[in-house]
């Protein structure tokens, strides 16, 4: 079945190709966030001054960012029992 382009599409895509942007989801759930490096997630006034939520600071980083940081995808992380995640998020500055 050939690929429909609309607007929307045409536009998530553009937007996608910029930096530090990704789209997640699937279908018409498509969301774009905006990532960061490990390092402005880690330095306070940095992620202040970015409009980031303080208390979900991984989820601003690259899914490449985010293994390297740790050590496992974003899904299988959302699986931990949240004593883990937040240890883990203390233990890189993240939390």
């Amino acid at each position: 079945m050939p690929r429909v382009v609309t607007p929307q599409n045409k536009a998530n895509e553009e937007v996608a190709q910029m930096p530090n942007n990704e789209l997640e989801g699937t279908g018409q759930g498509l969301t774009l966030t905006r990532k960061f490096s490990v390092e402005q997630m880690q330095e306070a006034r940095a992620w202040q001054a970015l409009d980031v939520e303080p208390a979900g600071r991984e989820r601003y980083l690259s899914s490449e960012d985010f293994g390297s940081v740790f050590g496992m995808n974003q899904d299988a992380f959302a699986q931990l029992k949240t004593w883990r995640r937040e240890r883990l998020k203390k233990q890189h500055r993240l939390f």
